[in-house]
């Protein structure tokens, strides 16, 4: 959360994939995505069977190195601090020995620099709600309108 606990008391909906949410949210990989110029596209188990740095400067970074233990990556974990800065700092700690693989956030790859001859792409996701929310939201929206 990025406010205090006492807020949800405010809150008409909780989203979410974790115990808090009331209503539960699902990431569903769309693409690998290089962070190249021409921004090549691949399936998300393109990557199944290496081994790859997977950089993570998120709330819960163990999440998405188990979406990518999910897509078959031999995962390398970096975990950082949620809004973290130095990437560069990181970027030069990979053991180019082990993979020059580097799989990141989306979140991630906006703050990351130039990958200095690493093969950087990062996760596209699409936020799946329950539909028992989308219907309970259309609902109250319809009241909402009527006044």
């Amino acid at each position: 959360l990025r406010e205090s606990v006492a807020r949800l008391k405010q809150a008409d909906f909780v989203l979410g994939n974790d115990i808090v949410a009331s209503h539960g949210v699902q990431l569903t990989p769309t693409a690998w995505v290089h962070t190249a110029a021409d921004r090549k596209r691949v399936d998300p188990r393109y990557f199944a069977g290496k081994s790859a740095h997977c950089i993570a400067g998120i709330a819960y970074p163990e999440g998405f190195f188990e979406l990518c233990e999910d897509l078959g990556v031999q995962v390398i974990r970096y975990p950082l601090p949620d809004h973290a800065e130095d990437y560069e700092d990181v970027l030069s700690r990979v053991d180019r020995e082990q993979s020059d693989l580097v799989l990141l956030t989306e979140k991630d790859a906006v703050k990351t620099p130039d990958g200095a001859g690493l093969d950087i792409w990062y996760l596209e996701v699409v936020a799946q709600l329950e539909e028992s929310f989308t219907a309970l939201l259309a609902s109250r929206l319809e009241a909402a309108s009527k006044g």
